[in-house]
């Protein structure tokens, strides 16, 4: 795990967003937070996407450099126009988004084409 710790360099990245797809979640969950432990310059923060709150939140995601997104399938449906208007707005300030799922973003049919673009467009990760 600390491999693709070090591979992703999250303190150097130029990837707009980075996608970890595995099968175990807890494997998810350890890489997003070793990632986020490895931070020494630029402030991140960790939430699960069930827990993804926009409206009362928004100025607060901005403010960090890096968000770590667990369990993006669990995005509730209601948000996924204003996660779409915060992930631009983040990518237009050079902010990293890293997202973890079970499953690819092209599969993740819950989601419109839109959103699952953008979730495929930078660094996809598999992990077995």
């Amino acid at each position: 795990m600390t491999d693709i710790v070090k591979q992703i360099n999250l303190e150097e990245s130029t990837h707009p967003s980075i996608f970890i797809v595995t099968k175990n979640n807890l494997v998810a969950l350890e890489i997003l937070q070793k990632a986020l432990n490895s931070l020494k310059h630029k402030k991140g923060l960790y939430l699960q996407a069930n827990n993804f709150n926009i409206n009362s939140r928004k100025e607060e995601y901005l403010s960090y450099d890096i968000l770590f997104i667990d369990k993006i399938e669990f995005l509730k449906a209601n948000e996924e126009e204003e996660f779409l208007s915060l992930l631009e707005e983040l990518r237009r300030e050079g902010k990293t988004v890293v997202f973890a799922a079970t499953t690819e973003p092209q599969k993740l049919n819950m989601f419109s084409e839109s959103l699952r673009n953008i979730l495929g467009f930078g660094l996809v990760i598999s992990i077995s």
